[in-house]
Parts: structure tokens; sequence; C-alpha cells
């Protein structure tokens, strides 16, 4: 079945790939000329990864490719001994996609007939992954056979109209727009690009627009001078990844208005299991000693996460330490409290908060 790595692997082991255009998509290379080269984008089902290795050789740092069979990878690996082995995720697709540390990791997904491959009824998955994998505000991009739906194949085809309706549920899906660009092993079936605003939720409530979120940053910035106002250095620590950016606006902000220096630091924490570690800092125990820190995350959880933070810096002694964070969910299990907040919000439990630091700076209930 095309659902498995083994009916993949055996196809490349047969020659049986009709599907490889021996060279990039230009349709999919002409949509990335668009993307600053820090993006991270994902290409599943890759088969030979020339999409990737024309982005990888135009200096995009942060390609991520995945396919079922592990010989695409070595083919792969071998015209491009200098990518990453590691970024290229082999198996099955879907099982890696339902891991929770990946999901809302990639700003792009660019795929050349990856949904037409898999199996009719695998498709409300596709939708279910996609949503997942994408950061808020990133785009799903691919190139779908425009022949009717069917059952035998793969591929079994990708014709506007009849695209499945989870997507249309699960992310904004922009038209279809004709492409002038062939599949040179058959040369018969014409295919099409789709362009999808993604992972917006039809749940999902906006909390904070971009205003309310200045408005309390500027006020979260004035609260660390008030308490710091007669000291010469204070630390922000944020903890990685969307605390760091907010510790970068606050930062930014500090600058203008804190008589003192202002330093920047990140702090990673294993978010799954804190105890299991690790919990990395670039600010040795000699270098925060005696010193006002402020530990910054974007959300307040249980509090396991900016616990486990705080702990870092109780390896040497301290002058004064604070915490600071964009929203606090009341729902702690930990005896620890944000000092410095710009709201606080009750919720289900089964609630969860989304913030996007990086787009266009909101945050959603989902």
């Amino acid at each position: 079945m095309p659902d498995h790595a083994e009916y993949w692997e055996q196809r490349y082991q047969e020659a049986q790939i009709g599907w490889d255009l021996q060279g990039p998509t230009p349709a999919l290379q002409a949509a990335a000329e668009a993307f600053p080269k820090d993006a991270r984008i994902l290409i599943p089902g890759c088969g030979m990864g020339w999409d990737g290795e024309a982005l990888h050789r135009q200096g995009f740092t942060q390609v991520y490719l995945s396919d079922w069979a592990p010989s695409a990878k070595a083919h792969f690996l071998e015209r491009v001994p200098d990518f990453p082995e590691d970024r290229f995720i082999t198996g099955d697709f879907f099982t890696w996609a339902a891991n929770e540390a990946v999901h809302g990791q990639f700003d792009y997904i660019l795929e050349c007939t990856f949904y037409c491959a898999i199996p009719p009824a695998m498709r409300a998955d596709y939708a279910q992954a996609m949503a997942h994998l994408l950061r808020p505000g990133g785009q799903l991009m691919g190139l779908l056979f425009t022949f009717p739906l069917t059952e035998q194949g793969p591929p079994f085809g990708g014709q506007p109209g009849r695209i499945h309706p989870s997507i249309w549920r699960t992310v904004q899906v922009g038209s279809p727009r004709p492409q002038p660009f062939k599949h040179r092993p058959t040369g018969r079936k014409r295919s099409f690009i789709l362009r999808y605003i993604a992972y917006i939720m039809t749940e999902r409530t906006l909390i904070l627009d971009p205003d309310r979120i200045q408005r309390m940053l500027e006020r979260m910035a004035w609260q660390i001078v008030e308490r710091h106002a007669h000291e010469e250095e204070v630390i922000l620590v944020g903890i990685s990844k969307s605390g760091f950016r907010l510790a970068e606006r606050l930062h930014d902000r500090l600058q203008g208005i804190f008589s003192g220096r202002v330093t920047l630091a990140e702090i990673s924490v294993n978010k799954r299991e804190p105890a299991a570690g690790p919990t990395e800092c670039a600010l040795t125990p000699a270098q925060f000693q005696e010193q006002n820190i402020v530990v910054i995350d974007d959300v307040l959880n249980t509090g396991a996460t900016l616990m486990y933070a705080v702990h870092y810096f109780l390896q040497a002694p301290i002058k004064r330490l604070s915490t600071a964070v964009l929203i606090d969910r009341n729902f702690k299990q930990f005896p620890i409290k944000a000092d410095i907040k710009g709201m606080s919000l009750s919720t289900s439990l089964h609630d969860r908060v989304e913030v996007d630091l990086d787009g266009t700076e909101a945050v959603y209930l989902v």
C-alpha cells in the first residue's frame, strides 16, 4: 500500500520512479524567491530531493526534507553530502507529524503531488498534519495533478474543486492557479499550484491584536524599569523560543527608557519533560552572580517550564530574580508566579493559547 514505507522503498529498489522530475520544480522555486533565507521550510514526499537541493545551494539554512523511502535519502546525500543528515526524515510522515515537538515549527511547506500520492482516505490526516506543522501565519504551497480523483493509484488525482473538505475547514485555502508545468516522464498530466494561508483554525479566537500586544509590552518594560530603578544592569533571559522573542522585544524597549545596561540571553528548557533536561543557557554562574535577572516566557501554564528555568539561576548567589510572562493562565501546579505579566487569562485546561510574535503579532485561544 502507498501509505507504507515498504511500498515506496520497493518502488525505488525497482527503479519505478516515474514521478521523478530529475530537477527542481519551477513553480515551487519561483515561490521560494520571496522567502527569507532563514525561513524554516519543509518538503514532504520530497523523493530525490531536487527542490531541497536547489534551496540548500541557494543559501536557505533551514530546509527539512521528508520521504518514506530510505533509498531516496541515500540518493540525495550522495548528491548533496554537505546537507545536514538529520534534516532528511525518513519513515511514516504522519507518525512524525503527530509528534508535538515539531508542531508549529515551519514557516513554509512546499510539496509536489504529495497530496496526490496518498490514498484519498488519508487526506483528512494530511490536512491535520499540515495544520499542526505550520506556525501561525505559515503557508502551504503545492503542485497537484488536475485529473479527476480516482481510487486507482498512486497518483490518485487532485482535481480543482475536489480537494478534501477537511483542508478547507482546517486552513484558509486560496484559489488554484494554473501553472505552465508538465510532468516530464509522462507529459500528460497538467498541474496547478495551490497557495494556502495556513493554520487559520476555524475554532481560533483572537485574544490580543498587535496594538494591544504593543501596549502590554510597553507597560511590561516600564514595570521592569520600576523594579530595577537604581540598578546598573539587568539581564533579560528568554525561554526558547517564544519566550526569547518576547525578551527581544522587551530588550528593544528598555534601551530607550532604562538608564543602566540591559543584557539579553536565551535559555532552553525541555518543555515536554523539564526534569529530564537538559536546561541550557549561554550564561555561566560566574556571569550572573550578584546580578538582577528577569526570566521571561510567553505563556505561564502549569509553571513547570518557568520553574526549571529559574532553577538554573540558583547555582550562584544573585541580587534579584523576577519572572515575566505575556499571558498568565492561572493553571499553576508549581509554586511560582509571574511578577510582571501582560494579562491574566482564565480558560478551560483543554484550551491552548497560541502566541504569534513572528508574523502578525497576535495571541489566539485555540
